[in-house]
């Protein structure tokens, strides 16, 4: 037999069991919900001892057995155990992340735990910094993947978990087959999508080696039973995060919706599973953007789940009396989910013509290409990089804070940093309206080692966005302390239109907004203005469109 009973305590180890064993206060077989029958003789054949981050379950019929197995689990939770793993990471090239690793292992007594990196399998993709419970990792230059393991340590006794780094080349995009269906027809998918998508196609069991966050879309295969597999909450996590970051998934499975446990992943769908369903699907109709279409099906099995369409999502596939296929598309990402295996879609149109459908739903945006070679000079604190062909706008970033928008410079000074502190230093490409990924570096910065540290130049560096409606940031730095600053804007006649700045001001790096108005708050008309910078003997003027 393999049932069992228990209650958990997260503050204290308990017991539950068939057999009325004084010692450890465990009830008769009968007590427990009178399941007397399921405990055979009713000699202690099953129980459970729970605590916190553990469970031991014991299984026999046997008295001194379950004697032995009660001591030795009681002995066990003395020690420590991993609690919350650390869960495997994806990340783009130059890229920093930090996890906070104070909750990962748990000690029973209460004793304080240090927590250190004693292994690393590929220094060369990601390396590690341990900065008090916060482990940094920080991508270089190459993609790939590489092993860490982090180690408790109470003093006394060590423990270990380890878990896997991707890094990943924002600037490659692929599709993603994941293929968790055991009798999968994922090659058959894969040749048909290859027809209609120029960048590989990869059919991957886990999302370790081919993580979501370079995918353009990922199609999920659950199969259909008794050869199905019931997705997860670990596995449905990265999904989800993927999603909400704008991702597509196409996902499939017979009993994935009605009858299968259902995970974050299945709510982002749309769809309300109303049926286990009967043997009864032997042809299939599209609706909305396959409109028009019909398949004969030849899956594994016709036993699917019936589907409803929730607020906001289209039926798209239907059986006749029920729907087998919902598109979804909400909060930036969209979404297919079928109760059957497209593959198994042939007759008067074909398994091409529905990917194809699918494909140009999810309508694959413009690859946003990053900033190269980001660098940060820890001496002189000055971020740099190198534009990607056509890109002429970037947002620096400063501890995950945007400083400054500008245009054309290819570096930027931080102003105001101290001595020995760490930082995170970003800066993303803007794309018309779009911004790319932030590529992200973290520095140490060290005035006291530089000979001759940077001091900001006077300088009128541009506005961002231009053209634009309705504001634009002008950016613009001073080298003298407190020296009269003005930045006025003129029409296109030379005439005065607007006093932005007229005061003295720091040294350092400053941005001022204009709102397209005049000195008195009036919106003024399209077209060209110029503004212009007069800091001492400095003086520059430069072009800006309002365009409406």
């Amino acid at each position: 037999m393999n049932n069992w009973w228990a209650i958990q305590n997260p503050e204290n180890i308990h017991f539950v069991c068939a057999y009325n064993w004084t010692q450890y206060d465990m009830p008769f077989a009968t007590q427990i919900n009178g399941y007397y029958s399921d405990f055979g003789n009713g000699y202690v054949p099953f129980f459970g001892v729970i605590g916190q981050g553990r469970v031991v379950k014991y299984g026999d019929n046997g008295y001194t057995g379950a004697i032995d197995a009660s001591e030795a689990a009681i002995a066990e939770f003395g020690h420590m155990t991993v609690l919350h793993p650390v869960a495997n990471q994806a990340i783009f090239l130059n890229e920093t992340v930090s996890l906070d690793v104070s909750d990962v292992f748990f000690q029973p007594e209460g004793l304080p735990v240090t927590v250190t990196v004693i292994e690393n399998t590929n220094p060369d993709i990601v390396t590690t910094n341990m900065d008090g419970n916060t482990l940094i990792l920080t991508a270089g230059s190459n993609v790939g993947n590489t092993q860490i393991t982090i180690q408790g340590d109470d003093g006394a006794e060590t423990i270990t978990n380890s878990f896997s780094v991707t890094v990943v080349d924002p600037s490659e995009r692929y599709i993603l087959i994941l293929d968790l269906d055991p009798t999968s027809a994922a090659s058959n998918l894969q040749a048909s999508i290859e027809n209609f998508y120029e960048g590989p196609v990869y059919v991957d069991p886990d999302l370790s080696t081919h993580p979501p966050v370079g995918a353009d879309a990922i199609f999920v295969l659950l199969g259909v039973y008794s050869n199905n597999h019931q997705l997860t909450d670990a596995e449905a996590a990265p999904m989800v995060d993927y999603l909400n970051n704008g991702g597509n998934i196409y996902m499939e499975g017979a009993d994935a919706w009605a009858y299968d446990p259902q995970t974050a992943l299945h709510d982002m769908f749309g769809i309300n599973g109303t049926d286990d369903g009967t043997g009864d699907l032997s042809n299939v109709t599209g609706l909305d953007f396959l409109d028009g279409m019909s398949w004969s099906y030849s899956g594994e099995n016709s036993y699917i789940d019936h589907l409803d369409a929730n607020a906001g999502a289209t039926p798209l596939f239907s059986a006749g009396p029920y729907n087998c296929g919902i598109a979804y598309e909400s909060r930036g990402y969209k979404t297919v989910g079928t109760s059957f295996e497209i593959t198994g879609l042939g007759g008067t149109n074909t398994l091409d013509d529905a990917v194809e459908g699918i494909m140009n739903f999810f309508d694959f945006g413009p690859v946003l290409e990053t900033p190269l070679n980001v660098n940060v000079d820890e001496t002189t604190g000055i971020l740099s990089w190198e534009a990607p062909d056509g890109v002429f706008f970037f947002n620096v970033y400063l501890d995950g804070e945007l400083v400054s928008s500008l245009y054309a410079d290819l570096q930027y000074p931080f102003i105001g940093l101290e001595d020995g502190e760490t930082y995170v230093a970003g800066v993303s490409a803007i794309h018309d309206t779009e911004e790319s990924a932030i590529i992200a570096v973290e520095f140490t910065y060290g005035e006291s080692n530089s000979p001759d540290p940077l001091i900001a130049r006077t300088e009128l560096k541009g506005n961002y966005p231009n053209p634009f409606n309705p504001e634009t940031t002008i950016n613009f730095s001073t080298l003298s302390d407190n020296i009269n600053t003005e930045i006025v804007v003129f029409n296109i006649k030379g005439q005065k239109v607007s006093t932005l700045l007229n005061e003295q001001i720091s040294v350092g790096n400053h941005a001022i907004t204009w709102q397209g108005t005049d000195d008195q708050g009036n919106k003024v008309t399209s077209g060209i203005y110029f503004y212009q910078m007069i800091s001492g003997d400095y003086s520059s003027i430069q072009k800006m469109i309002l365009m409406k």
